[in-house]
């Protein structure tokens, strides 16, 4: 079995990185295979994560996980390598690092087709196929060139903690933009349930609220012949 030194030497080649469309769509048998998956962004990508931060990044590595090709779910397996790339591809489908990177850009939450066509232009993964390894102690044990922006080693980076406030800041915008949702669902509520009410006082209300009847005239009260 490989050691973590020869793992990290090819899961963190940042030269080898490749569109995760490349994974998800190839026919190669092996991407179908368990694995570790390096993530990292393009020059566009790491400039408007950093927009954002307000700080450099100290690399273009995003994170790195596990694909152990333990499950099989509607018919593909999508904890291979393969299937890990079509993760961030599909909003269909969770993804970790989706969620991970929307508090960092103004494109909606993690499922919206927006943030998924971004990340399908600017982040790109380095798979790493590995059957009969231990993934779980490669995983841990692997050492990246650089930090990685959502993978704390040791002690957390002064970018990672300005990635800690960035979150926060995320979560209570989303939460005050709930507020002012349902705020107005209530308000739209009550005036349908108000207007009911009114129209139900009328219908079945006291005569004196009811229209006036207007009187029918026959032939012989205007002189008609039949």
């Amino acid at each position: 079995m490989p050691t973590a030194t020869e793992v990290s030497a090819a899961l963190f080649v940042q030269d080898a990185a490749v569109p995760p469309a490349w994974i998800a769509d190839g026919d190669s048998v092996r991407w179908h295979q368990p694995g570790l998956m390096s993530a990292w962004l393009d020059g566009e990508g790491r400039w408007a994560v950093e927009r954002r931060l307000g700080t450099p990044m100290e690399g273009d590595l995003l994170t790195w996980w596990m694909a152990p090709a333990d499950h099989e779910r509607e018919g593909a397996a999508l904890d291979t390598l393969a299937g890990q790339a079509r993760r961030l591809l599909d909003p269909r489908l969770l993804s970790l690092l989706r969620i991970r990177l929307w508090p960092l850009l103004d494109l909606g939450r993690e499922r919206s087709p927006r943030l998924v066509d971004w990340v399908a232009r600017h982040v790109l993964v380095v798979p790493v196929p590995l059957v009969g390894s231990d993934l779980a102690a490669l995983n841990l044990a692997v050492q990246p060139p650089c930090p990685a922006l959502f993978r704390v080693v040791g002690a957390a980076t002064p970018v990672q903690h300005r990635l800690l406030d960035v979150r926060q800041e995320a979560r209570e915008k989303a939460a005050a933009q709930r507020a002012v949702l349902r705020a107005r669902l209530d308000a739209g509520r009550a005036l349908a349930a108000a207007r009911r009410a009114a129209m139900s006082t009328t219908e079945g209300g006291s005569p004196d609220m009811l229209p006036a009847r207007v009187p029918v005239s026959t032939p012989a009260d205007t002189g008609e012949r039949t």
